[in-house]
């Protein structure tokens, strides 16, 4: 197997959430995926839910203890193998055109090194929508990003080419 693209999540006690997160990622249109999932040392019913997955294309590492969503998300990237590199929180969800509606921007300009994504704030559940952030910008973000202009905020909506 050769992904084309790596999901890499890092998960802390995030058990609650999971199972929908899970099949988002299962459930992806554009199906040339690998998903790194690093079990941030959870305490919760994670590390069960997670060796309940039975997909060759995921990958679950559990470690013993919390290296922070950064530390997690190195490690994944350490393992990491697929063209293009983005981030899925536990407590996150993909539609299921998400891989497929980046891969395309990145195939319509060829100079992109990062595209942003959509992204809906819900609370409690999925029917109770708070927010919603969309970029509103063209091209590459990283200018937009190390101003800090709030425009391009939402890192783990990035899918970055290697």
């Amino acid at each position: 197997m050769n992904p084309q693209v790596s999901i890499i999540t890092a998960t802390y006690n995030d058990g609650r959430f999971l199972n929908e997160c899970i099949d988002s990622v299962i459930n992806q249109v554009f199906m040339n995926w690998e998903w790194i999932v690093v079990n941030n040392g959870s305490s919760d019913n994670t590390e069960q839910l997670l060796k309940a997955i039975d997909d060759p294309r995921i990958h679950v590492c559990h470690l013993s203890e919390n290296l922070g969503v950064s530390g997690g998300r190195n490690h994944g990237l350490k393992q990491a193998i697929g063209t293009y590199i983005c981030f899925l929180d536990g407590d996150d969800i993909l539609p299921s055109t998400s891989l497929q509606a980046r891969l395309k921007a990145f195939e319509s300009d060829a100079s992109l090194e990062f595209v942003d994504g959509c992204v809906k704030s819900f609370k409690g559940d999925l029917s109770n929508l708070v927010g919603e952030y969309k970029p509103a910008f063209q091209g590459n973000p990283r200018s937009r990003l190390l101003s800090l202009d709030g425009s391009v905020f939402y890192g783990n909506t990035w899918m970055i080419k290697r």
